[in-house]
């Protein structure tokens, strides 16, 4: 798949124009490559249990922060 049958591919699944298609730089990977992530992924998952964290609680949650 060339550069530019992603991009129509990509445009036409979501609609948008081309050209913001182009800015945003979509690229194919490799699947068979074991570190084509260039961001570790073996920490902690940046997550936050609202349900736990804030139980019993009627203030904003912005309040909180």
């Amino acid at each position: 798949m060339t550069q530019s049958e992603l991009n129509d591919a990509v445009s036409l699944a979501t609609g948008e124009e081309i050209n913001e298609i182009r800015q945003r730089g979509f690229s194919l990977i490799d699947l068979s490559e074991s570190d084509f992530d260039p961001e570790c992924d073996s920490g902690d998952p940046q997550v936050i249990d609202f349900d736990a964290r804030f139980s019993g609680t009627t203030q904003s949650f912005f309040d909180l922060l």
